[in-house]
């Protein structure tokens, strides 16, 4: 007859003393991502976590993720890169992104927004800042 042992869930890798005092404590050691407790949790926040975009990438994967890079970007990310990484460069080349005119995505679309234009935030950069650029000229004239 074996000797049951407690599992715990730990986070691999696991570090060699870490191993031992666990073991000497009589653990069974088993990867965090086979908890069960934590599927749930994970399983219940994925379902509030569809609020239309807060997060840079859009998605929680790492193929959506490179989607959305190779689509702001205009080039493939690296293979070696995590999806945090990945998240980090996204947004840190939306935050940076300014038209020729020197203005921001989010400064672009307030004064559109400002003027009562309908336009699409799905546009490039340029055309919301030529837009811009018209429904001012048409304001002034």
């Amino acid at each position: 007859m074996t000797k049951q042992r407690e599992v715990i869930y730990e986070p691999h890798p696991v570090s060699i003393e870490r191993k031992r005092e666990l073991l000497a404590s009589g653990f069974k050691i088993i990867d965090a991502r086979f908890d069960p407790d934590r599927q749930e949790a994970t399983a219940g926040q994925g379902e509030g976590s569809q609020d239309g975009g807060s997060k840079p990438a859009d998605g929680d994967d790492l193929s959506t993720a490179r989607a959305r890079y190779l689509e702001v970007v205009g080039k493939r990310p690296f293979n070696g890169w995590d999806l945090e990484t990945l998240n980090a460069k996204i947004a840190e080349v939306v935050s940076e992104e300014a038209a020729a005119n020197g203005l921001t995505r989010r400064q672009i679309s307030a004064d559109l927004e400002a003027m009562q234009l309908e336009f699409d935030p799905n546009d490039s950069l340029e055309d919301l800042a030529a837009l811009r650029d018209l429904a001012r000229e048409e304001r002034n004239k």
